[in-house]
């Protein structure tokens, strides 16, 4: 169920964004080129990725509250606004090395960052585990 509402999340924030070249996606998601692409609409897309997690987790939570529980401590940091999501977003994909890396799977990264319970040398090391996965 967790699965199918991922990659129901994940078609969607794909789709909102209307049809990107092939360059701007990795298996299908936006990547760092499509991040570029998005410009002033950058919170936007994340607001929308948000409210979709949110959504994904409130349907979850019907079947197995645990698996929502773990998702929502995953995804949703109430700390943080989105425009500060954005910037660490704009960060990392200032490093040509993470372009390729799918938008859904940096705002992972950066919401460890955030969250501040990961050391630097994790943050590092999950770094390179997502540029070894979609560098390919």
């Amino acid at each position: 169920m967790l699965r199918h509402a991922t990659l129901v999340l994940f078609s969607f924030c794909v789709l909102a964004n209307g049809q990107q070249p092939d360059s701007d996606k990795t298996v299908g998601m936006l990547n760092g080129r499509g991040w570029e692409r998005l410009g002033s609409q950058k919170v936007v897309f994340i607001f929308g990725f948000f409210e979709g997690i949110a959504a994904s987790t409130t349907m979850v939570s019907i079947v197995d509250d645990r698996t929502a529980t773990k998702v929502s401590d995953t995804f949703l940091i109430n700390k943080f606004t989105f425009g500060e999501t954005a910037k660490e977003l704009d960060k990392l994909y200032s490093d040509q090395t993470n372009i390729l890396v799918p938008i859904a799977m940096m705002i992972t990264h950066v919401r460890m960052m955030l969250k501040g319970e990961s050391t630097k040398a994790e943050l590092e090391q999950n770094l390179i585990q997502l540029r070894r996965i979609y560098n390919k």
